[in-house]
């Protein structure tokens, strides 16, 4: 007899989940209060268009790979994406605009173009924010951290041992509050959706008909 899981939610992260239980063999039943899959990001279409309402940024690509190939299906056939020049765009009230070159050399010119904030201050600062990323990745991204072999192990007892100040420069304090997240999260490299056809989406949605979906 199959076990049967039961998943809270339809975001991203439920939908994966979702996924990996049912290449494992669960009987998987989810729950989801919005009348639609996906959490936040959804969208809705006017005059033939489809106009996207969740995050405009999309990190880490592989993991959403990963889940296809699980089902021996390869990505490229049903999403495709591909890397932003700009990756995005911040604003201040006091009119001030930057724009967040995925080229390093661009995005540090346009920084002290615009903030007036020394190339060396700031490839400083995201040398010093990569290596907080890569010190933390594979223990906060890549294990689960209700499991307590996580803690137990020789990389989480390098990084306790390591000195954990990163530092705030007072410089750069303008953007450090817009770029410090994504940097710490999901480092320098980020992506965005191409526009992919509807019929993609209903397509991906094959995967997941053997899970039952309430709404709550």
């Amino acid at each position: 007899m199959r076990k049967t899981a039961i998943v809270i939610g339809t975001g991203i992260a439920g939908l994966a989940s979702i996924l990996r239980l049912l290449q494992k063999g669960y009987r998987v039943k989810a729950f989801e209060t919005n009348d639609y899959v996906g959490g936040k990001i959804t969208s809705f279409h006017n005059k033939g268009y489809r106009w996207d309402m969740g995050p405009s940024l999309f990190t880490m690509p592989q993991y959403v790979n990963e889940l296809f190939e699980l089902f021996g299906e390869n990505p490229q056939d049903h999403f495709n994406y591909t890397r932003k020049k700009v990756l995005c765009n911040y604003f201040w009230e006091d009119g001030i605009r930057l724009k967040a070159y995925d080229d390093s050399d661009r995005f540090l010119s346009e920084v002290e173009q615009v903030l007036g904030v020394s190339p060396k201050t700031l490839k400083d600062y995201l040398t010093k924010a990569k290596k907080k990323y890569d010190l933390t990745e594979s223990i906060f991204l890549k294990r689960s951290l209700h499991q307590l072999k996580s803690f137990l192990n020789p990389e989480t007892i390098t990084l306790n041992g390591t000195e954990g100040k990163i530092g705030q420069l007072t410089s750069i304090e303008r953007i450090e509050g817009n770029i410090s997240f994504e940097i710490n999260l999901s480092g320098i490299c980020q992506s965005i959706l191409e526009g992919e056809k509807d019929e993609t989406y209903e397509e991906s949605k094959t995967y997941i008909t053997d899970s039952e979906f309430e709404n709550i």
